[in-house]
């Protein structure tokens, strides 16, 4: 859906957005808090933990498995996880991962043709019956990335966000609004994507004063749009209570409707989860050291060591 145009882009998007249209929000956040709680009972022992590793990866695996009809299997969501990271990364890796996503995703699809569950595979599926199974894939393909890798990088720049700047981490016990600011800030300032895919031009043309030829690759770049400065005339204020950004996209190739408000229950959900659970969570190193994923497309830590207060206790 992401390379077509007019009605057949239209359709397929419709099919996107009336297959989240049928995910029950509360649902999916009593489901994000049992899968947070199984997964911070696992490190709350340790006293120190890797989110990246231990956390910030595997709750929107678990969520996706749900939701996609995936199997729950740790094997298989890992690699699956692993797959549609690498194949947006900057190494040699890309392509094997795009590779072993597509494979999964196309067992995934035969499968639900075959056999329709409840879940957004099945839906899609029976939302699309004009529609190839190599299409299905594709397309399926496109909205696991986006609940996947993306809403993983959201709820790491989110908790960097708040063990790093004294305006949220004062309040990391305490103040519940302070979390829905700082997803918002993040999305502005630290977007977990930065680019998306380009265009080629079709016809000579310009844009904001440049000359485009026929033939010239376009990147958008949403991160920049979202920085750029006559946007912001009062700084002191902020980006608080402002949603315009263009972290999702826009127009007819945006997120579908209901993407960005499934990434949300899930990011708001693990983000609130751990902070309840863990509330002297502190950073394990200075902020400085912190390392970023090499990726054009992404902005994500590749670490994020963290210590606390030791327990046995668990969320049951």
């Amino acid at each position: 859906m992401t390379f077509t145009e007019g009605d057949e882009h239209r359709r397929r998007s419709t099919a996107a957005s009336e297959a989240l249209a049928t995910v029950d929000p509360f649902v999916l956040r009593g489901r994000c808090e049992r899968f947070a709680d199984q997964l911070i009972d696992k490190f709350t022992p340790n006293g120190r933990a890797d989110l990246v590793y231990d956390y910030i990866y595997s709750v929107p695996a678990l969520a996706t498995a749900e939701l996609f009809g995936l199997s729950e299997d740790e094997a298989e969501l890992g690699a699956l996880a692993q797959g549609l990271t690498v194949s947006f990364l900057s190494d040699e890796e890309v392509i094997a991962g795009q590779q072993r996503v597509a494979a999964y995703v196309a067992e995934l699809v035969k499968a639900k043709r075959e056999a329709p569950g409840p879940d957004l595979t099945s839906q899609f599926v029976l939302n699309t019956p004009e529609l190839t199974e190599e299409q299905q894939t594709a397309d399926v393909m496109v909205l696991m990335a986006a609940a996947l890798p993306l809403t993983s990088y959201w709820i790491g720049n989110t908790l960097r966000l708040m063990l790093t700047d004294e305006r949220f981490a004062m309040t990391l016990s305490g103040n519940r609004r302070s979390i829905g600011e700082a997803m918002n800030e993040v999305l502005w300032a630290d977007s977990p994507l930065q680019n998306l895919i380009g265009r080629y031009a079709t016809r000579d043309t310009s844009l904001g004063g440049r000359r485009i030829r026929a033939g010239d690759l376009v990147v958008l770049g949403l991160a920049a749009a979202n920085a750029d400065p006559p946007l912001w005339p009062d700084t002191p204020v902020g980006h608080a209570g402002n949603h315009s950004h263009v972290a999702f996209s826009g127009g007819e190739y945006g997120c579908p409707v209901g993407g960005p408000e499934t990434a949300r229950v899930i990011a708001e959900t693990a983000i609130e989860v751990l902070l309840d659970r863990v509330p002297d969570l502190t950073l394990a190193v200075e902020p400085e050291e912190l390392s970023w994923v090499d990726s054009f497309w992404y902005r994500c830590l590749d670490s994020l060591p963290v210590t606390f207060s030791p327990t046995s206790v668990t969320a049951g």
